[in-house]
């Protein structure tokens, strides 16, 4: 590896849990919200790859979220001891984003929500351009803290979607909801040099075990 580079992974949290309505639909769950079983076989099953490819990690940032604490907590408890980070941080700069109003309301409603007032603060106070800022913040700490080492943080599909339309297409204005998705439970390898250019990316998928079935 070329010590002057970072690979940064980042990892989607896995499958948490939903409540369900009286009609059954899935509803918006807030900060407390617990990983399923599955998520926790998606956990596993990330770690499976990162065990089979060798591929070991210094450091662990993760967003306080309960749903990322977890899921940072089952990965890597199941990499293989000499693969395991030798730091696992909790990082507030990496929280989520939302509207107090979208908890408790139906998934399939929430983009509807969002559309009539998208500059509406968020549940911490924030509107998207200070989540921006407080993300791209959080990050570039991260980085310059952890110079050419291998780094995971374990985040949400939307600052994963920021990071990702930041350092890969410097767009501002770009969607980043639309931008790109990984699922819950896998990830993104970022190779970073040293002045902040992103030279490659991998896309990793979970490895799952024969006793494991993907779902």
């Amino acid at each position: 590896m070329n010590t002057n580079n970072t690979n940064v992974f980042l990892i989607r949290h896995a499958q948490a849990k939903n409540p369900i309505s009286p009609e059954g639909q899935k509803l918006v769950y807030g900060d407390m919200a617990r990983i399923t079983r599955e998520g926790h076989e998606q956990m596993i099953a990330l770690s499976n790859r990162f065990n089979e490819n060798g591929m070991s990690l210094d450091t662990v940032y993760y967003s306080p979220a309960y749903r990322a604490t977890q899921s940072a907590a089952e990965f890597v408890l199941s990499l293989s001891p000499n693969l395991r980070p030798t730091t696992f941080v909790p990082d507030e700069g990496l929280r989520p984003s939302y509207i107090p109003q979208w908890i408790g309301q139906p998934e399939d409603d929430v983009g509807d929500i969002f559309e009539k007032n998208p500059k509406k603060e968020g549940d911490y106070g924030e509107n998207p351009d200070q989540v921006k800022a407080r993300v791209l913040k959080a990050f570039q700490a991260i980085l310059r803290d952890n110079p050419g080492k291998n780094i995971g943080i374990v985040v949400h599909d939307d600052i994963i979607a920021l990071l990702w339309s930041q350092l890969v297409f410097d767009d501002a204005e770009t969607n980043i909801k639309e931008l790109f998705q990984i699922k819950k439970g896998e990830g993104v390898k970022l190779i970073i040099r040293e002045n902040g250019n992103v030279t490659s990316h991998e896309i990793l998928k979970p490895l799952y075990s024969s006793s494991i079935e993907a779902k």
